[in-house]
């Protein structure tokens, strides 16, 4: 795919990370937008909402949303991967008195099923078929502008595109052990390659700055794209001490702090190339005037 121009290049990144909104969202936006349009100070802004509004009218009323016939944004894919990340972090990583992932059936079938969505979804981000909204792909079409952007340098940007190389990258069955556990395991019935989490986290380092350096370069950053630690183990306290559950969220917000690193320093050398960060915050001053 070609870009006339660099804005156009940051706008189709945009669009596929970001993806689409569900139902709730284009809901309250809608609300949003009606209001917007009621208390608009002109009669230009009031169109502008309007259409707005009829555009995510349209959106939902449309054949393509109702039946699901539209991918996951990457920004979505990479964050509920790296929540999975987290989330199992601080289970390895803390020892409680009671045992429900190796003593109860459901838990056991809940590590399961989180260990697998993570290969599953560590595949999606770099399939290589071109038709699928992929980390992969989208690199790939906005590379060029990624070697001129200041977010990187070139031998970065050069060592992450040879890991995405079909053949002799990082991505493949002889060098990625979490691909090699996804094809072999999950999406055919071949072996059963063991693998370890240390190994998984290779790729997610790697995958986790090619992100990095994307939002970096056509946006100002995701607002707070992790989940709060409350959030992520709520309803737990009937199985763990108020110290234990404690505890998780502590290894859980130690993994972030470590996620956020790999998005934010090279690959390569551990250094930090550019002052700016994939994560926005909200800050508030306060002026007094006299």
């Amino acid at each position: 795919m070609l870009f006339e121009t660099e804005d156009q290049a940051k706008e189709y990144a945009i669009n596929q990370t970001s993806g689409k909104l569900n139902k709730q969202e284009i809901d309250i936006r809608i609300s949003d937008y009606e209001m917007y349009a009621h208390q608009a100070a002109s009669d230009k802004d009031r169109k502008y909402w309007e259409f707005e509004k009829e555009r995510l009218e349209q959106w939902k009323a449309s054949h393509e949303f109702i039946n699901g016939e539209y991918p996951d944004g990457v920004d979505e894919l990479m964050f509920n991967l790296l929540d999975s990340r987290s989330s199992i972090y601080s289970f390895i990583n803390v020892e409680t008195k009671s045992s429900p992932f190796s003593d109860f059936y459901f838990f056991k079938q809940w590590v399961v099923g989180s260990s697998y969505w993570i290969f599953a979804t560590i595949g999606k981000l770099v399939s290589n078929d071109d038709r699928d909204n992929s980390l992969r792909s989208l690199w790939m079409k906005v590379l060029p502008y990624l070697k001129l952007s200041n977010v990187s340098n070139i031998l970065e940007i050069d060592y992450l595109t040879k890991c995405l190389d079909k053949k002799n990258g990082h991505f493949t069955n002889l060098n990625s052990k979490a691909i090699n556990f996804r094809n072999k395991q999950i999406a055919h019935n071949e072996s059963k390659p063991i693998i370890l989490w240390s190994e998984i986290d290779v790729d997610l380092k790697i995958l986790s700055r090619m992100w990095s350096i994307i939002t970096m370069w056509c946006s100002f950053g995701i607002l707070m794209p992790f989940r709060n630690p409350s959030e992520v183990f709520m309803g737990l306290d009937k199985i763990y001490s108020i110290d234990e559950i404690s505890m998780l969220k502590q290894k859980y917000s130690e993994s972030v702090t470590e996620i956020q690193s790999w998005c934010e320093r090279c690959v390569l050398t551990g250094e930090k190339i550019s002052n700016r960060s994939p994560f926005s915050q909200i800050s508030v001053s306060i002026e007094i005037v006299k």
